[in-house]
């Protein structure tokens, strides 16, 4: 795979994966992490914080029932009484789970008026930023957790995560490997730094994401998302058994994601293997028939197969289904090829948009 089509797949990529690990695997629409704070487990004077864990856009990974930096001594009774800074923050943060980000806004500038020499604010505020795609903000935002809290290991993760998506990738690498120093296991952080290493295009880089990923793998073996996260990055660089491997295991660690499927289908088919792809599609539109990228890709495997009408059906019916502008222009110039008879190329990283 050429050098142009590596750093457009790799761009897709990164603009595809914003989400909760898992729950994010299924759409080709970026997501964000969930927060789930149980205020019982708060003590008093707590300061809140989040890990925000990204694949690929990067995507968070499930969020975890704490308020403090990855390994928070956080141990109360429900009788515990949050005094109102952290009360703040936890409704702020509930807010911004139910997808309430104005709300969420309100109450978190609330909590850093009430006391603007704490991060925990900052953080949510730039969490919040984020989600509304407000990178300069939220990279402000995070700038003055970290200025009030130099070890906030998950303010690092974030802002590095908006660093890569603004493709500032020395800056992002920079940011995860900071975190990295305060907590050597933070999966979110070896993924993350994976995806900027990757981007920059060369063998000494693209054996160090590499490294990473595989050391997010190690860390979190049982998690579907970061073997979704590698076979995505096989997937771009063209490693089509390798990708095919990791993506089975995603699968079958959480079978009700269409993600790995699409994406396992894409590779399988890029390698020649229609019929198996066919069924990858399938399982995905079992999953959820509202999805217009399967049957796109479904349609090309049927035309790669000679199967042309077929390809017709589908690639109408993913340009009936597509929101998102590029994708829906390529299903709808794929359609127009097959209506002319134009031959078919079976989908590959460069015709894609791997989404978890």
């Amino acid at each position: 795979m050429t050098k142009v089509k590596i750093g457009l797949a790799i761009a897709l990529m990164v603009v595809s994966l914003v989400a909760s690990a898992c729950s994010s695997m299924g759409v080709a629409k970026p997501t964000e992490q969930e927060i789930v704070i149980n205020p019982a487990e708060i003590t008093p004077d707590q300061e809140g914080t989040q890990p925000p864990t990204a694949t690929l856009r990067p995507t968070p990974a499930p969020a975890t029932p704490t308020l403090a930096p990855e390994n928070p001594s956080i141990s109360a009774t429900p009788t515990i009484t949050l005094n109102p800074y952290d009360t703040l923050i936890v409704n702020g943060a509930e807010f911004f789970t139910n997808g309430d980000y104005d709300s969420a806004l309100t109450t978190v500038n609330e909590a850093i008026a009430m006391d603007p020499n704490k991060a925990a604010g900052y953080y949510y505020r730039g969490r919040i930023y984020d989600a509304q795609q407000k990178y300069d903000e939220s990279i402000t935002a995070f700038n003055f957790a970290l200025n009030y809290d130099p070890n906030y290991t998950e303010a690092y993760v974030a802002r590095g995560i908006i660093w890569t998506i603004k493709e500032q990738y020395s800056q992002a690498i920079r940011d995860f490997t900071k975190a990295l120093e305060f907590n050597p296991q933070l999966v979110s952080a070896y993924s993350n730094r994976a995806i900027a290493y990757l981007t920059q295009q060369t063998e000494e880089t693209a054996v160090k994401a590499f490294d990473d990923f595989t050391k997010a793998i190690e860390l979190a073996p049982d998690r579907p998302d970061v073997y979704f996260n590698r076979g995505q990055a096989y997937f771009v660089t063209n490693q089509m058994d390798l990708a095919v491997t990791d993506l089975t295991k995603a699968v079958e660690l959480d079978a009700t994601q269409t993600g790995g499927f699409i994406l396992r289908g894409q590779a399988l088919a890029a390698m020649g293997e229609y019929a198996k792809a066919i069924d990858d599609f399938n399982a995905a539109l079992k999953l959820d028939e509202k999805l217009p990228n399967p049957y796109l890709y479904r349609g090309m495997a049927y035309a790669a197969m000679g199967e042309r009408d077929k390809g017709i059906e589908d690639a109408r019916k993913a340009v009936e289904l597509a929101e998102e502008p590029e994708f829906k222009q390529s299903a709808q110039e794929i359609l127009d090829d097959l209506l002319q008879a134009t031959p078919i190329p079976s989908p590959t990283p460069a015709l894609t948009t791997p989404t978890p």
